[in-house]
């Protein structure tokens, strides 16, 4: 399938940004590449059938392909400053809402725009391992070739070692052309920045942050630690484990890109219709306070709560399962947790969570069968931002 593309060059503060877009209508896809190469390479993401349902936005980071070096090579050639790049792009075109796939530094800048970018809905993740600086090496092989990457200037030899080792068999020469353009100082400051510690742990960032995160990798990754990546905390993973395609390498999306799009298409049309990303087993061990589910869209949570038993839920302090007035209990994973507009009396509830870590804005919703994905309602109180453009019922399903 071809499907045309329209490219336009943008304005930022970081410099003149190369962006190529496909599809028209639906949720907006921002991808970001890696280091030293261009948007190129989301090619058979962008002329996918990916651009019939979602608007599609890739671009060259500064200093690449056919945007323009940096102005001012020390406040944007770091993790951050790329961050802020990717965000005042999305800004400039309009964008307020939207998911994120970030490929290899590309992802790590993602994870940057989670606390910079308050549209984002979704975040996927493809050879990045979520590291601190004090723990950089345990993210990675070490593989020689791809030590270039913070080198400025490179030779031919580099340029093909570094190509082939991200690659593989499947590189095409306009690779080997991106690499050899890329801003030399960009690497240089990329990585001087990266020692002397003016990014943040990531780990915290994807600990602490609500937003649905999907991790896909390849099982041949030669660059990337897995395990790592797989003992990583994460605070809202997609689907409760992180996903190995198999047979393809630091390129997954790249090698393999319809086995890829499937896994990608399904994570956006969770994000975009709200079905649930996690839940956890319910019974009557589970602490008071806990997180059960988490829904892809706008920060929401179940969170297991006491409720008098006069109220019409089950007393588990004084031992009696039995459900007051025929309602249901809490059940296993992939069934109803409560249901009807009885929500409010039983032992769960539904809340928003807003701010940062530690400072919670929870508000209880309540009646939940009066709520609809994608609809409003009055509510008493206070308003929930941008939450209530998100509003899902409460019918809990794995």
């Amino acid at each position: 399938m071809t499907i045309p593309t329209r490219k336009r060059v943008v304005a930022t503060s970081h410099g003149s940004l190369a962006v190529e877009e496909s599809g028209q209508g639906g949720m907006p896809v921002l991808f970001v590449h890696g280091n030293s190469f261009c948007r190129g390479v989301f090619r058979h993401q962008l002329q996918s059938c990916l651009a019939e349902r979602y608007h599609l936005i890739a671009f060259d980071l500064p200093g690449h392909g056919e945007s323009s070096n940096a102005p001012e090579p020390m406040r944007t050639y770091t993790r951050h400053g790329l961050a802020d790049a990717a965000v005042e792009l999305l800004a400039t075109l309009g964008v307020t809402e939207a998911a994120v796939f970030g490929w290899s530094l590309g992802g790590h800048i993602g994870i940057d725009m989670l606390s910079r970018f308050a549209g984002m809905t979704g975040l996927m993740i493809s050879g990045t391992p979520p590291v601190g600086s004090d723990n950089f090496a345990q993210g990675f092989k070490g593989l020689p070739q791809t030590r270039v990457a913070g080198q400025q200037d490179l030779s031919q030899t580099d340029i093909d070692g570094f190509v082939q080792a991200i690659f593989g068999d499947s590189a095409e020469p306009f690779m080997r052309d991106a690499v050899a353009r890329a801003d030399g100082r960009f690497r240089k400051r990329l990585f001087e920045a990266a020692r002397a510690g003016e990014s943040d742990d990531q780990r915290v960032a994807v600990r602490n942050s609500l937003v649905p995160l999907a991790v896909v990798n390849g099982t041949t990754d030669r660059v990337i630690n897995l395990d790592y990546i797989d003992s990583v905390a994460y605070g809202n993973l997609w689907e409760w484990r992180c996903h190995r395609l198999p047979g393809v390498g630091h390129a997954a999306f790249w090698e393999h890109p319809e086995e890829f799009n499937a896994v990608l298409e399904r994570f956006l049309r969770d994000v975009d219709t709200g079905r649930p990303v996690t839940v956890r087993e319910t019974g009557d061990d589970i602490p008071r306070g806990t997180v059960i589910a988490r829904f892809m869209i706008k920060q929401a949570a179940i969170v297991r709560v006491d409720i008098p038993f006069n109220q019409g839920g089950t007393d588990h302090e004084q031992g009696n399962q039995r459900p007051h007035r025929g309602r249901r209990q809490p059940r296993a994973v992939g069934q109803r947790l409560c249901t009807g507009s009885r929500w409010r009396h039983s032992q769960w509830r539904f809340e928003w969570q807003h701010g940062q870590p530690g400072e919670p804005d929870q508000r209880q919703l309540r009646h939940p069968r009066r709520r609809q994905l994608g609809q409003r309602h009055e509510r008493r109180g206070a308003e929930l931002g941008p939450a209530e453009q998100h509003e899902q019922q409460l019918d809990v399903r794995h």
